[in-house]
């Protein structure tokens, strides 16, 4: 069905949206799993990572330009889907 895609790509888009907005909440509010998480696991966490060698404030900024990032990138993407 041709309708399916659409609506899957657009779901898709709907899911970016709702991460982007979590990640920057959670950099403004300083929720601590995101922009203050152990530095022991920065082999496997990328934030631990970011934090170990940049600071918590740099995570913190990473946090909320990702997140501006993905709701910008759905918005394209879903303008482009709809057209």
């Amino acid at each position: 069905m041709p309708g399916s895609h659409h609506s899957e790509g657009i779901g898709f888009l709907v899911v970016f949206c709702i991460l982007g907005a979590v990640l920057i909440l959670g950099s403004l509010r300083r929720w601590s799993w995101l922009v203050d998480p152990p530095e022991a696991l920065w082999p496997f966490y990328s934030q631990s990572a970011i934090k170990k060698f940049f600071g918590r404030n740099t995570v913190q900024r990473f946090t909320l330009l990702v997140g501006i990032a993905l709701i910008v990138f759905a918005i394209v993407e879903l303008i482009r889907e709809i057209q």
